[in-house]
């Protein structure tokens, strides 16, 4: 564990200067030596070498003599990993639906149709509404599966056939599913207690045996891979909301250190259900007004963030293999970063925005990205700690920097909305041009000095864009993307 940990850390200097460096490593390293057996010198030749100062060409010798120890096989030099496809079920549309409801300032938000919510503080949701699962899965299929098991197979359809995917193409054994999940899913769970004479007082043999398929938050990659036939690495990040980025940076290392050519992943949530809902409740999270447009990030009038649900899947590919069978490329995946606030037991955020800006900065590792698809919820407090950490990150550029949020439009639908701020930054690449903030009308005093896109579309090539997202367990993860030249 120790030497994954050092092997993770020094794969995020290898663009750093030389004092950030020997800081870093200086750091992580202390303490970790008796971890290792007696016999073992490694720390202590690190220690050494970190007196002497290690320089940033020593960098990659390091993350190389690292993963020799980790794995027992060198690191794959040079691969680099690009999205050649994607497919959406979401509350603005399925698949390239959602981007073009995206940039024509449309809302998906709306009451609640799926559970009574006369008792809730909260009737107001991103709901994917009218999906019919039939047009991209087979019976059996829509049958067996739960609703989100139903969103995730039918995006990963609409991914596989975006990206031109065939099964003559893959070596099944290369390909892995990633997803991420904040939550298993409870929706089955809550028909049954509906369902129950006694009101699960006690033991009833009427309970659907296929219950405990659906409900664990890993039956969605299940379900993805055996549709896809991959025979690889098959797991699920939970990290909160943010587990879709999470998902997406480690499928993208995945392929850079050559365990893959092709990645399914992306992620999703389906928090519309009386359980999850009914814990969500007493968090105050969530706006009281039946209003659309009351979900409004940056805006002076912002009341609070909206619950959502759906699902993004991602097809990722090493380049060389995405080249030789000439696939379309929306752009390239080149770093993740992600830590956590640890302020307290209660996970409370870090008002600061220092640890959420040493995530956005590190992701981009001393570049300016060319635009940033920010986690804003529409809540203040969120918005406001999201904007204190860019100008950590970025200084006075931020001023330079275009920025939108899209969950005025799709709802923070947890795992579901940061799969989708992907796929924006993803299209904002391909297509040049930048979605408005989505029910933005007069920006908030305190982001004066940042560049948000409101009202219409903002038409700009921009080389790179920035995904930021943030867990409701106070955690912070950044993804950063770069355009790929024609």
């Amino acid at each position: 564990m120790v030497l994954l940990v050092l092997l993770f850390e020094c794969m995020a200097l290898e663009a750093a200067s030389t004092s950030r460096i020997n800081e870093t490593l200086k750091h992580s390293i202390k303490g970790r030596a008796e971890t290792l057996p007696d016999d073992d010198n490694l720390l202590s030749d690190l220690c050494d070498a970190i007196e002497r100062g290690l320089k940033p060409e020593h960098v990659q010798e390091l993350v190389n003599l690292l993963h020799v120890r980790a794995f027992g096989v060198p690191r794959t030099e040079k691969r680099r990993c690009v999205i050649t496809g994607w497919g959406a079920v979401s509350p603005l549309g399925d698949g390239h639906n959602m981007w073009h409801n995206l940039l024509a300032g449309k809302t998906g938000l709306g009451r609640i149709t799926l559970f009574d919510t006369t008792t809730f503080p909260f009737k107001m949701a991103g709901e994917v509404r009218g999906f019919d699962p039939n047009k991209y899965l087979g019976k059996r299929a829509v049958r067996v599966l739960s609703r989100i098991g139903q969103f995730a197979c039918s995006s990963y359809v609409m991914a596989r056939d975006d990206a031109g995917l065939r099964d003559e193409n893959l070596e099944r054994s290369r390909v892995d599913v990633m997803l991420g999940s904040a939550s298993p899913y409870y929706g089955d769970v809550q028909q049954d207690f509906i369902n129950s004479p006694s009101g699960w007082r006690e033991y009833e043999p009427t309970l659907d045996p296929l219950i405990i398929l659906r409900l664990f938050a890993q039956s969605q990659a299940n379900a993805v891979s055996l549709i896809a036939k991959a025979n690889g690495y098959v797991a699920t990040i939970s990290t909160a909301c943010e587990s879709s980025i999470t998902a997406v940076g480690m499928a993208a290392q995945r392929i850079k250190d050559g365990y893959a050519d092709v990645v399914i992943t992306g992620g999703g949530d389906c928090q519309l259900n009386l359980f999850l809902s009914r814990c969500l409740a007493v968090t105050d999270l969530y706006t009281k007004s039946l209003d659309p447009l009351a979900v409004c990030p940056y805006d002076v009038n912002s009341s609070r963030a909206s619950p959502g649900e759906g699902y993004a899947v991602f097809i990722l590919e090493e380049l060389e293999h995405a080249l030789e069978r000439g696939a379309y490329i929306y752009c390239e995946v080149l770093r993740h970063a992600q830590n956590a606030d640890n302020k307290n037991v209660l996970y409370s955020m870090d008002k600061t925005g220092k640890s959420w800006g040493s995530v956005l900065g590190g992701a981009c590792a001393g570049e300016l990205p060319g635009c940033v698809v920010t986690h804003a919820p529409g809540d203040p407090e969120i918005d406001g700690t999201e904007s204190r950490a860019l100008r950590i990150a970025f200084g006075s550029a931020v001023s330079e920097i275009p920025v939108t949020s899209i969950k005025g439009a799709v709802g923070s639908g947890m795992a579901a909305a940061t799969a989708f701020q992907v796929a924006t930054a993803a299209m904002i690449l391909k297509k040049g041009i930048i979605p408005p903030t989505a029910n933005l009308n007069q920006i908030d005093p305190m982001y004066r000095d940042m560049l948000i896109v409101k009202s219409k579309p903002l038409i700009k090539n921009v080389d790179s864009a920035l995904v930021s997202g943030h867990g409701i367990a106070a955690l912070n993860s950044a993804l950063y993307l770069r355009r790929m030249n024609e």
